[in-house]
């Protein structure tokens, strides 16, 4: 029977699989790194298993994003992780100097004395 894989420890960009699993740290980031059968309970709650919540860096109370995906794939994040994906993608449009905040700020006082 082949050796189960499982963590031994979280760092801040993956999980660090065990010696026995011979991938040895190996960052495959489209791969399925933890998978468990869960059952929905009362109200449509999914339960997250208490190893994966820490593996996440979730808490009870903690704001999650939920998408479903094209496959019919539930993906689950935490808030602040979905916040950094996408403020990643808007450096990635925005270039240079520019500041987003500031032209904002601008627009809104162009508004104010308009009225």
């Amino acid at each position: 029977m082949p050796a189960r894989w499982k963590p031994t420890r979280v760092t801040k960009r993956a999980l660090i699989p065990s010696a026995n699993s011979g991938i040895k740290g190996i960052w495959r980031p489209n791969r399925v790194r933890m998978a468990q059968a869960v059952k929905i309970i009362d109200g449509g709650k999914l339960v997250i298993p208490a190893h994966m919540r820490r593996a996440m860096g979730i808490e009870r109370g903690d704001t999650v994003v939920v998408e479903l995906l094209p496959a019919g794939e539930l993906r689950v994040r935490p808030l602040a992780a979905a916040v950094r994906r996408a403020q990643a993608i808007v450096r990635e449009k925005i270039k240079g100097d520019r500041s987003l905040a500031e032209e904002l700020m601008r627009e809104r006082r162009q508004e104010a004395a308009r009225e």
